[in-house]
Parts: C-alpha cells; structure tokens; sequence
C-alpha cells in the first residue's frame, strides 16, 4: 500500500515539478542564446568575460538558491494541501500508518528538488556549451581564462564551490522536515496558525545556525562540519517524530 501511496503522491505533484524543469531549465538555455547573440552584436573581449562572469553568477544563483529553495516550499504547500485542508481527510484516512503517509511526502519532495536542481544545473551547462560552440578551440581557452581572472579578481568567487556536501545534503533534508513541522502545527493551532507555523521554523532555524556557526569557529574543519552533521541529523529526527505525534495522536486523523 505504501508504493501505492507514494505514486499516488507523485502524480499529484508530478505537474508542479515538471513545470519548475521548465521554467528553470529554459533559463539556462536562454541565458546561453542571450550570450552567443551578445558576441553576435560586436561583444567581445573583456566585455565577454564580464558578460559569461555574469552568467556563472547567475547560474550559482539559480542552481544553488532557486532550484532549492523555490520547488522546496511548494511541494510543502502541497504537503499542507494534501494532508490539511478538505481532501486530508481522505489522504489520511487510507489503510497506511502515519509513518508512511510521512515518508511519502518526505521522499516526493527529496526527489522534485534534486530533479529541478539536475534540470538547472544541465541547462545552464548546456548554455554555456552553446555559446562556446562559436569559438574556435583556442578562443574559447582565452575567454574562460579571463573569466578565471575576473572570478579572482571578485574575491575569489570559486570558493563558493568549495562546498562540505554531506553536512549539506542533511541540512537541506532536516530543513523539509523543519518545514514540514511548521505547517503541520500551524495546521493544529485554531489561532493565527501561518504566524505560529512561522514562528516555529524561524525560532528553530535560527538557534540551529547560530550553534553550528558557533561550533564551526570553535572546532573548524572536520570536527565542525561532523558536529554540524550530527546537529542537523538530531533536527531532522526529532521534527519528523514530532509531526509524526501531532498528525498520529493530536489531531486523531488516522
């Protein structure tokens, strides 16, 4: 019933995120147009540079912010949709267990986010592809050698790449969770619900940034970010067994 329940959660999303891989992945391809009509139009040179410098800030913008942060609320919402208003009651009056009916919007919301995040970042590799097509091979070298050179000359932009990806992945996956929590008390509250919801992911976010930064100067690299790890693994479970009391035993829904 489980695997049920699942592609069942998946079609009714399936829509939303298939429209996100559009929309930020024709950005990509557009962007990419855009440069290779720029150098059409006499751009050249340093002005290239800049204008690819450009793009790759954008792309780590769009990459690593909005294909992030932009599907993660929304498939929420449809979270809260699905579970809170008029048809939760069916959803959560099926013959599966509050577990399930958890893990099923835990694992479709995982899978939308990393697909519009692998639509974005092929998008905006292959925009930058297209443009480069236009040059030889030796002139594409010394464009992307200036574009090293204004990225350093920026402040070493590069560094941002320099990312500690597990701690991250848990971070991201705790922050679902977190999210998830707040609208499902918000849900359980009969005053000012969207103020208390809120209140609970920015209280809960807050104290866990600020002890992970204070952890992180305290013990650095690699006895911070396994501290940091555990702290937002520790987030994680407690948010999900938390909703899960609340759903299972408060709002006596199963």
């Amino acid at each position: 019933m489980f695997v049920k329940l699942l592609k069942h959660e998946w079609r009714a999303n399936r829509g939303l995120i298939g429209l996100l891989c559009a929309v930020i992945g024709g950005s990509g391809l557009l962007s990419g147009g855009l440069l290779r009509y720029m150098v059409w139009n006499g751009v050249t040179g340093n002005e290239a540079a800049v204008a690819i410098y450009t793009f790759v800030l954008a792309a780590v913008l769009i990459v690593g912010v909005i294909s992030f942060i932009l599907p993660t609320y929304l498939l929420v919402y449809r979270f809260y949709q699905s579970r809170f208003t008029d048809r939760g009651y069916l959803m959560l009056t099926l013959p599966v267990t509050t577990h399930q009916q958890l893990l099923s919007s835990i694992i479709c919301t995982v899978i939308g986010v990393a697909l519009v995040s692998v639509t974005a970042l092929a998008s905006y590799a292959a925009g930058i592809t297209f443009f480069l097509s236009m040059f030889n091979q030796s002139g594409a070298a010394e464009l992307m050698d200036r574009v090293s050179m204004a990225i350093s000359d920026a402040g070493k932009i590069g560094v941002l790449f320099d990312f500690y990806w597990i701690p991250a992945l848990i971070a991201f996956l705790a922050d679902i969770i977190l999210l998830m929590l707040a609208v499902t008390v918000g849900a359980h509250v009969n005053e000012h619900p969207v103020m208390k919801g809120a209140a609970v992911y920015i209280l809960t976010d807050f104290v866990v940034n600020e002890v992970c930064t204070m952890i992180n100067e305290m013990s650095g690299y690699p006895v911070g970010m396994m501290c940091i790890s555990l702290i937002y693994f520790v987030l994680a479970v407690g948010a999900y067994f938390i909703m899960h009391h609340i759903i299972d035993k408060r709002l006596n829904l199963t």
